[in-house]
C-alpha cells in the first residue's frame, strides 16, 4: 500500500484497519491456543481496548510511512525508524492491554495431557 505512487486517505484507514486487526487476532489466537488447566475470562471494555490500540498504532505508523514518502527533505531513515519504534510501541501496548483484559480460573480435577 506504501509503495502506490497515490494513496487516499480512506486507502490508509483501511490499511492501519486491516493491519491493526491482523496484530489483534494474533494476540487472541495465541492466548486461545495455550493449554492450561484453567479456563480465560475475558474483560470486553479491555478487549476492545486493545483492538482500538492496534488499530490507532497502524494507523499512526502507516500514515507517518505516507508522508515520508511525500516529503524529500532527506529525513527518510530517521522517519521510518520513527514509525517503527511506534509501531512496536503499540504493538506491545496492545500486548499489555489484552493480558490485562484477560482473568484465569483453575480448572479443579481436569488433567492436562502432553504429547510425546
Amino acid at each position: 500500500m506504501v509503495t502506490r505512487p497515490h494513496i487516499s486517505r480512506s486507502a490508509v484507514l483501511s490499511a492501519a484497519m486491516f493491519m491493526g486487526l491482523a496484530v489483534t487476532a494474533m494476540h487472541y489466537l495465541g492466548m486461545a491456543s495455550m493449554e492450561m488447566s484453567a479456563t480465560i475470562h475475558w474483560h470486553i471494555v479491555l478487549v476492545l481496548a486493545s483492538v482500538a490500540i492496534g488499530i490507532v498504532a497502524s494507523l499512526i505508523a502507516l500514515s507517518l510511512l505516507v508522508r515520508i514518502r511525500v516529503s524529500a527533505d532527506g529525513f527518510g531513515f530517521a522517519r521510518r525508524l520513527g514509525a517503527a519504534v511506534l509501531l512496536g510501541f503499540g504493538v506491545a501496548e496492545l500486548h499489555y492491554t489484552a493480558m490485562a483484559a484477560c482473568t484465569f480460573a483453575p480448572v479443579i480435577g481436569r488433567c492436562h495431557r502432553t504429547t510425546a
